[in-house]
């Protein structure tokens, strides 16, 4: 399931309720709520964070503190390609950066969905929903046909920028790219 703590492991709370301003311009960790209203078939805050979780920028991702509970940890990079290597990506897809391997269906939860012309099958247990994203001017979009997942490595060549993984709708790839860490995505928490 995806990541909903509003603490640091330490019991800080992060930051929420920014104004798309204050989202954009922030340099520390803040997390972020999809408008419900927003959302097809969500008639609640509460709904929407128990099923689809909250979005955190990559600041948060990133504290030393650590945003997953004790003896968890955000998935690296690495992480990550050892579970598309499982589930059968190939080992000349893992390392690009782009839309690569045919396994997202096998990851990607039946519901959840909006119009989805590859509907997930969630062989693996993993149950990707759609939960959109806050974009780094503070905007939510694609909520239902896009589910976005930080890692916890850091560009190795654009700055202040986070790895993540992408999945949607019509689509049996995943897209393995950077993103600028002001964007809103979910986290999942590995075991250490």
């Amino acid at each position: 399931e995806n990541l909903r703590v509003t603490r640091y492991r330490d019991g800080t709370p992060i930051p929420t309720d920014l104004s798309n301003n204050e989202w954009e311009n922030t340099t520390s960790g803040a997390y972020s709520i999809y408008p419900y209203e927003e959302a097809e078939g969500i008639d609640s805050e509460e709904q929407i964070v128990a099923i689809f979780g909250l979005l955190y920028n990559w600041f948060a991702v990133d504290n030393p503190t650590g945003i997953c509970p004790e003896g968890w940890k955000v998935p690296s990079d690495d992480d990550w390609k050892i579970l598309e290597s499982t589930v059968g990506m190939s080992e000349s897809d893992l390392g690009i950066a782009a839309w690569r391997g045919e396994i997202a269906s096998l990851l990607k939860s039946p519901d959840g969905w909006i119009g989805d012309s590859e509907p997930g099958t969630d062989d693996y247990g993993f149950s990707a929903k759609a939960s959109g994203a806050r974009y780094p001017n503070g905007s939510y979009n694609r909520f239902g046909t896009y589910a976005y997942f930080w890692t916890s490595s850091p560009s190795g060549t654009q700055g202040d920028r986070g790895l993540r993984r992408l999945f949607t709708i019509n689509d049996v790839r995943i897209n393995r790219a950077n993103r600028p860490s002001t964007e809103g995505q979910n986290v999942r928490c590995v075991r250490e």
